[in-house]
């Protein structure tokens, strides 16, 4: 009997051993993704079924290694749980707000206002939830459809060629940027499945190009998407509204590319640098070509050209991509535990390629002061909502800053992030070259007694009143007020060179003021609008 007891503690003990030394019986989990997984809560069980079904496999090793990338990058991937109540009204029967928001294109139904809309259908509502991170609600399923089906893609002709980080980075990413999770690769790789396995071609672009013209006739700029479904789609639902805003665009075009085989990347500019007053900024993609060389296009609408994107007379301050991969020199990763960051420059994915698209200068600023010691200054661009944020600098000795790669030209404001609010810190300028930039704001300077303009050129007409305002150290001064006469010209009087000024127009129901159009400044007689 004691020997008895003696062999089973034996075989207890060699059970014990073997499945804790042996690579078959442990689950071995590398430290980085170990201490992704520490966020994923009660879903770790799904992400380690995920994790699981590539171990057991050496021929799944590299689909492992791409899980594993996956995993630890997406500790900064958040999306909103948003609730859609898609009954109609007093019928009570289903239905569905993004098809009838196709259909509503067509007819006058696309110009009412929200209050309007929810008259019709009274219980048409959404409810948005705390975002909440990949890591806590991705599924096993979702996993592993994303990389079985990414790496078929992969073994593309014309995709081969890209190296495993390449294919990380630019094929096998789940999402583009913040639309909520979900299943779009099996079903959008099934649709193409007839193209891909009848059209004799093999380069890339070719590809792309036949791809983008058929999305073309399928998704649209669709704006008014912005007032009524105000939060992120996924694919299938900008399948259903038959398009969308640029970001919806460059989202949907990435999951058929990338679904071919074809490696794209989402670029935007947070905000233009001329043209539009309302702060507006856009998103298109880039594709990679056979020499690793990147070309821009607007999706659905315009195909890679080889001097890049079609911008017209569009200015452009700064260009960041969006990357799945945590960009270690991005703002928010230097202060992930540090002092607040604004609005998009709060996100550790973003890389500056600015240099890629256009000429680019740095410029040196020194604030006129900087009483909270801050250890950042901002560059923003005029928008009718205040100073938009395109870019960051470090300040040293309390005052000086060096804004890296800007695009010249353009009307920046120096700024400071305090208590939440963006708070104007200099003059305005312009940056032409590294060492020229013109600074605004001197009142000083040569006067103009008297100037004509045209009435188009500040988007004024016959009967409208105005007002007249300078830019005066952190806001827009008042100087005077008039009226539009005739249809040709108006005359403004008292202007100085290198004072940055704006018009705006009277409401004409309770007359205050609201802009119209960008500022301008005067120089040798002649109005420029900046």
């Amino acid at each position: 009997m004691y020997l008895m007891k003696n062999a089973g503690r034996r075989w207890l003990l060699y059970f014990y051993f073997a499945c804790h030394l042996l690579p078959g019986c442990r689950e071995y989990i590398p430290d980085d993704v170990e201490s992704a997984l520490a966020q994923s809560g009660e879903n770790r069980n799904e992400i380690m079924a995920a994790i699981r079904h590539y171990n057991r496999d050496e021929k799944d090793s590299l689909k492992l290694r791409a899980l594993y990338f996956l995993i630890t990058n997406m500790g900064t991937k958040y999306a909103y749980n948003v609730e859609i109540d898609l009954d109609r009204g007093k019928e009570n029967s289903p239905f569905d707000i993004f098809s009838f928001f196709r259909e509503a294109r067509r007819d006058s139904l696309l110009g009412m206002k929200q209050k309007e809309l929810r008259a019709l259908f009274p219980a048409f509502s959404f409810r948005r939830h705390e975002p909440k991170c990949d890591l806590a609600t991705i599924t096993r399923e979702m996993l592993v459809e994303n990389i079985d089906y990414a790496f078929s893609a992969w073994d593309k002709p014309w995709a081969r060629q890209l190296t495993f980080e390449e294919f990380c980075e630019y094929l096998l990413p789940y999402r583009s940027d913040g639309e909520p999770l979900s299943l779009w690769r099996k079903r959008i790789s099934g649709e193409m499945a007839p193209w891909l396995s009848t059209k004799k071609i093999t380069q890339r672009r070719n590809w792309l190009v036949l791809i983008n013209d058929s999305l073309r006739n399928r998704f649209h700029y669709h704006i008014a998407r912005l007032k009524y479904i105000p939060f992120e789609l996924t694919p299938k639902q900008i399948d259903s509204l038959g398009g969308g805003t640029c970001e919806d665009l460059t989202m949907i075009a990435s999951c058929w590319l990338k679904s071919a085989g074809i490696p794209v990347v989402n670029d935007f500019t947070p905000a233009w640098g001329s043209g539009y007053y309302k702060g507006q900024g856009h998103s298109w993609l880039s594709y990679l070509d056979e020499n690793r060389v990147f070309y821009p296009f607007n999706p659905s609408y315009a195909n890679p050209q080889p001097d890049s994107i079609r911008f017209g007379r569009d200015l452009l301050p700064k260009v960041y991509r969006h990357t799945f991969k945590e960009q270690p020199h991005s703002l928010a990763v230097r202060e992930r535990e540090g002092v607040a960051v604004p609005g998009f420059l709060n996100s550790p994915n973003i890389l500056d390629v600015t240099d890629l698209y256009i000429r680019t200068v740095n410029i040196r600023v020194r604030l006129d002061n900087n009483p909270t010691n801050e250890k950042y200054a901002y560059l923003g661009v005029f928008s009718a909502f205040g100073w938009k944020v395109v870019a960051y600098g470090d300040i040293s000795n309390n005052t000086e800053v060096e804004f890296s790669k800007m695009g010249p030209g353009v009307l920046y404001m120096p700024l400071l992030y305090v208590d939440g609010e963006l708070v104007p810190a200099g003059r305005p300028l312009i940056g032409l070259s590294d060492t020229s930039r013109i600074i605004f704001g001197n009142r000083r300077e040569k006067r103009y007694d008297s100037l004509k303009v045209p009435v188009g050129l500040v988007q004024l007409k016959q009967g409208d009143r105005f007002g007249l305002f300078v830019w005066d150290s952190n806001h827009w001064e008042f100087i005077y007020g008039g009226g539009v006469k005739t249809d040709d010209f108006i005359t403004l009087r008292n202007l100085f060179k290198h004072s940055v000024y704006i018009i705006k127009r009277a409401n004409k129901y309770d007359g205050s003021f609201e802009f119209i159009q960008r500022p301008f400044c005067v120089d040798s007689d002649t109005l420029r609008v900046l």
